[in-house]
This record gives structure tokens, C-alpha cells and sequence, in this order.
């Protein structure tokens, strides 16, 4: 697990589910064939109604230990299991509640803490890693660590290019729903979906700036009014297009699938700037 970069917490979780698995068993896991495998998901489900969260952490847990550590990568009863978010509200206290549950905290040294996870919206094992350093009191600045800044760009880059809905993807509309078609971003397929119209108004609401704000596409080089200025950097840097080209390597199959796989390498090839044009003498 730690060859594969995953987070002390993920591990610690990860081996956990696998602690409870063999519990449940009273068995090595390693020694449990896939119907037993099977057998502890239901009995997730059905006697301990796991969480759909929770449920996808000990499928991923037990899919990391059989299929990648043991090599079963036959094994199909992951695929099987399906989880579906239930749709629940969270429970946001007040600001009178928040002061009322922060003027019980007597001692300052918790009481600081506290306030900070509060004020500043932090995780756990954000404010865990805060030191005295990280906080610039003259520019109001707090620097965290370890955080998800990576999920943060991967949500924000989807509407870096993007709108929130183009006009194309809209199938049909009546009087009581809006039918739209979107694209799944793991798997690729085109699907449609059909919302009643204020479901449908809630959803775009939430892609719309309040007053005061930019998209991150009008700033910068994304800015349309920076085009010219962004060619000629890339003409100055002679920076091209990527090409993919086919490497002549021996045949590997692939462990996952059994199929032979095909090597690329990335090149760019880089503009060439045209000569200037050559003066035509007219008679």
C-alpha cells in the first residue's frame, strides 16, 4: 500500500476492513474464496446496513488486498457491488448555536483550535498540521498543509473552459421538466437525464458567480482578450503541438486484460516561423 502512495489514513483504514473481514470469517482473507467474499458484503448490507461511503471503502479495501496484493484479478464480484448516495441534507447550526457550543470550551488551548476548524473551514487533518508559522496575521493569511489542493483543481478545471450548460446539450423542454444530455467523466458515455423545471433552475443557480466574482477563464492568458499576446509567447517559445508516436518495443500483454499492449511517446513538434513574404514587382 505504501508502494502505491496511498495516505497513512487510507492505509490505516484499508487494513482495518481487512482486520474486520477476517473477524467475520475467523479465517486467514488470504485463504477466503470470492462466494465468501461475497457472503461478507451482503452481511455488510443486510445485518451492519453499512453506509453507501462506508461500503465503498471496504470494496476498495478488499478489491486492493485480493486483486492487486494476491493477483486474483479474475475475480468479478467487486464489480457487482453498487452503492448509491443518499440524499440527505447536512445538519448547519447557527451562528448563535456555534457560539453557545464554543463558550462551554473553557481552556483556551481547545478553545483556539476550535475556533480556527470554525472560522477557517478546515479538516481535520488540516488543522492537525497547523503550526504558529503557517499564520501571517498582517495579510489575514493562513497556509495549510497537506490538504486537497489537487481535488480542488480537478473540481475547478471542469469550468475553466466550460459553461455551465450549453444550449446543445438541452434535449427537450416543457411545461413541467427539462430533459439534458451530459457525459460521465469516468467512464465517457453520453447519457440524459429529465429534472422537473425548478430542480433543473437549482442545479444551474449553483454555477452562477454572485456579484463581484470572475470565472478563472476571463483572467490571464485564458482571457479572450489575451489571444494575440498568447500566440506570440508560444511563437516566441517555439512551443507546438503534441504528437504520439509508436515505439517499436517487444509485445507485453497486459496483466489486467491480456491483450497486448502498444507503446506511445510524446513529442512536440515545434512551429516553424514562415519566411516573410517575398515582394512581387507589378507592371
Amino acid at each position: 500500500m505504501q508502494l502505491k502512495g496511498l495516505a497513512p489514513r487510507t492505509v490505516e483504514a484499508y487494513l482495518c476492513m481487512i482486520r474486520l473481514l477476517a473477524q467475520w470469517a475467523d479465517d486467514d482473507p488470504a485463504a477466503l474464496g470470492k462466494e465468501r467474499v461475497r457472503d461478507y458484503f451482503l452481511h455488510l448490507v443486510r445485518v451492519r446496513s453499512y453506509a453507501p461511503k462506508s461500503l465503498r471503502q471496504a470494496r476498495a479495501a478488499l478489491s486492493c488486498f485480493f486483486i492487486e496484493m494476491l493477483g486474483l484479478g479474475d475475480w468479478r464480484v467487486f464489480d457487482h457491488i453498487k452503492t448509491k448516495d443518499r440524499q440527505q441534507l447536512p445538519v448547519v447550526l447557527s451562528r448563535d448555536e456555534v457560539r453557545r457550543v464554543l463558550s462551554q470550551v473553557k481552556e483556551l488551548r481547545f478553545l483556539a483550535p476550535l475556533s480556527l476548524i470554525y472560522l477557517c473551514g478546515l479538516r481535520l487533518n488540516e488543522a492537525l498540521h497547523i503550526e504558529t508559522r503557517d499564520i501571517h496575521r498582517p495579510e489575514l493569511r493562513l497556509h495549510v498543509r497537506l490538504g486537497k489542493g489537487g481535488k480542488a483543481m480537478e473540481y475547478v478545471a471542469r469550468y475553466v473552459q466550460k459553461t455551465a450548460l450549453d444550449a446543445a446539450r438541452i434535449i427537450s423542454i416543457n411545461e413541467h421538466s427539462v430533459s439534458y444530455k451530459w457525459t460521465h467523466r469516468e467512464s465517457g458515455q453520453t447519457r440524459i437525464t429529465t429534472v422537473k423545471g425548478h430542480e433543473f433552475l437549482r442545479l444551474f443557480l449553483q454555477h452562477v458567480l454572485p456579484r463581484g466574482f470572475r470565472r478563472v477563464r476571463h483572467f490571464g492568458y485564458l482571457s479572450a482578450a489575451a489571444k494575440d499576446r498568447y500566440e506570440r509567447l508560444r511563437h516566441l517559445l517555439r512551443a507546438g503541438t503534441i504528437v504520439l508516436l509508436q515505439v517499436d518495443k517487444p509485445a507485453v500483454c497486459c496483466s489486467a486484460c491480456g491483450q497486448a499492449m502498444t507503446f506511445l511517446r510524446a513529442t512536440r513538434h515545434a512551429h516553424r516561423a514562415r519566411p516573410p513574404p517575398i515582394a512581387a514587382s507589378i507592371r
